[in-house]
């Protein structure tokens, strides 16, 4: 009887994943989905700077072509390469770039101990975050008139032109709410990381 149950037990098989080294097992985490969902919105992100400098580096090559192989130079060519440029640019510091990547003067920051630099990345959160916020509206009223101008060759709008620096100050205000998120929270000390910690990280 107690055999026969046995046998007829099902058999549980547990996804390698969700076990660790120690052979614990542990529920799955409920910070996985929305990581693969900022891997994949991350992703995107690059796949639409790739096509844009892609397409900025085509429109220069046959300038170059037509101007100097064909003495027959092209104006929008030029002009698709502005547009692109400053779409590019935008678009690449809002969603890829991240805060190390970007310059900064930090000669006083990475030789403070984590707890000023704790206090000095909090303040400088508040004033970029609070600066952006407060030129949103301004911004995006000046970007909504310039919509009855357009570029001089396409004739694209000039509020779609400069759209994207509105993407670009809301990420702007967004990270820097995020970072003053993480150094209120209880592993800021992760968060502070000064440049030469980072370059240590990276040679281990």
């Amino acid at each position: 009887m107690g055999a026969a149950a046995v046998r007829g037990t099902p058999t549980v098989r547990i996804p390698p994943s969700l076990v660790p080294c120690d052979g614990r097992v542990r529920p799955p985490s409920r910070e996985a989905p929305m990581a693969a969902l900022v891997k994949t919105l991350r992703r995107a992100a690059e796949i639409v700077a790739v096509i844009c400098f892609t397409a900025m580096f085509a429109g220069f090559i046959l300038q170059v072509v037509t101007r100097y192989g064909f003495n027959a130079p092209l104006d929008w060519t030029q002009e698709l390469c502005v547009v692109l440029y400053l779409f590019g640019v935008f678009w690449t510091a809002a969603f890829l770039l991240r805060e190390r990547d970007h310059v900064a003067f930090t000669v006083i920051y990475d030789h403070a101990p984590k707890g000023a630099r704790r206090v000095m990345a909090g303040i400088g959160a508040i004033a970029i975050g609070a600066a952006f916020a407060a030129d949103l509206p301004a911004a995006a009223d000046y970007i909504a008139y310039m919509a009855r101008q357009t570029t001089p060759v396409m004739r694209l709008r000039f509020d779609l032109v400069f759209g994207v620096f509105l993407i670009f100050m809301v990420a702007v205000v967004w990270r820097s709410g995020l970072t003053l998120y993480h150094l209120l929270g209880g592993n800021w000390r992760a968060h502070v990381a000064s440049v030469a910690d980072v370059h240590e990280e990276a040679e281990k």
